[in-house]
């Protein structure tokens, strides 16, 4: 049961910090990739300009890699072990 427990924590940590992440990141990329402008101010001087379409579409696959890696790890650690086969005859001892 402990084991079972711990899967779901890390589960449910790996699916709030990797999907807050991929939900940012996969918005900011699809805006980017829309041709929203972004709005930048370095210094005191302010610039708006669309976001590169490299970095929209980078932005966006890295999102999608965000929200797979929960799927995998629930997958992963959720996932039903099979049982070892029953053993019926002692083994015997090595010569």
């Amino acid at each position: 049961m402990q084991n079972r427990t711990a899967a779901l924590l890390i589960t449910i940590a790996t699916a709030l910090c990797c999907g807050f992440i991929s939900l940012f990141l996969c918005v900011f990329g699809g805006m980017g990739l829309a041709g929203v402008p972004v709005t930048t101010e370095y210094m005191g001087d302010t610039s708006t300009a669309p976001m590169g379409m490299t970095t929209a579409a980078s932005l966006l696959c890295a999102g999608l890699i965000f929200l797979i890696i929960p799927i995998v790890v629930g997958f992963l650690t959720l996932r039903k072990r099979p049982a070892p086969p029953p053993v019926s005859e002692p083994i015997p001892p090595a010569s």
